[in-house]
C-alpha cells in the first residue's frame, strides 16, 4: 500500500466498533451517515446503556427500522 493511501485509511477510520470491533469512520456531526438510519426510542435507549460509543455502519443496520 502507498503511503499516501495508508494516510487516507488512516484518516477515514476514526472509530472502533465496541459491538464487533472493526473500524470506522464517524462524522460527530450532521451529515453523518448514521442519519439515514430510522431507530426507536426504545432501540436508542437499549444502544446508549449497552455501549459506550458509536456503532459501525453493519452494525447499527442490524437495529435499522427503515433497514436502509
Amino acid at each position: 500500500m502507498q503511503e499516501e493511501d495508508k494516510k487516507k485509511e488512516d484518516k477515514d477510520i476514526n472509530r472502533s466498533c465496541p459491538r464487533c470491533k472493526a473500524g470506522f469512520h464517524c462524522d460527530e456531526q450532521e451529515g453523518c451517515w448514521c442519519e439515514k438510519l430510522t431507530l426507536d426510542q426504545a432501540t436508542l435507549k437499549f444502544l446508549r446503556m449497552n455501549y459506550i460509543d458509536c456503532l459501525c455502519e453493519n452494525c447499527l443496520k442490524t437495529f435499522d427500522l427503515g433497514k436502509n
